[in-house]
């Protein structure tokens, strides 16, 4: 995870083969959060998307994402849950989801590339 120049997101790199992920820190909380975004071309010819899931629906509602709750012992572990941004529905996972046109629709959607399943932890390297 790399701090990008202004000082509210971090780049991280790894988590899917797609692309590169931005997460928001959210001061109030003193963590990260990881919400529904695009992340470039896939496969030559589809619009790649980190997409809410959860074992029923995927979602690439704006704003749909997880936001990390911090551990208190160490190494600082930051566990992810549902931000609220779905609406009823609950998020425990990420898909990265394939689409054919921008921005993405249901008409659009080519299927899924990558799951990413519960739970999403990231813990601190010394």
């Amino acid at each position: 995870m790399v701090a990008n120049p202004d000082g509210k997101t971090y780049s991280i790199t790894g988590f899917t083969a797609y692309g590169t992920v931005n997460a928001e820190y959210v001061r109030s909380m003193g963590s990260f959060s990881i919400t529904n975004q695009y992340l470039g071309i896939a496969l030559g010819k589809y619009y790649a998307y980190l997409c809410l899931c959860n074992a029923s629906y995927v979602t690439w509602k704006d704003g749909a994402g997880l936001i990390g709750v911090n551990s208190l012992e160490s190494p600082l572990t930051i566990t992810f849950k549902d931000n609220g941004g779905w609406g009823t529905d609950i998020g425990d996972s990420f898909l990265t989801y394939a689409f054919t046109s921008q921005p993405p629709s249901s008409a659009g959607v080519a299927g899924y590339l990558e799951l990413f399943s519960t739970p999403i932890v990231m813990v601190k390297k010394d």
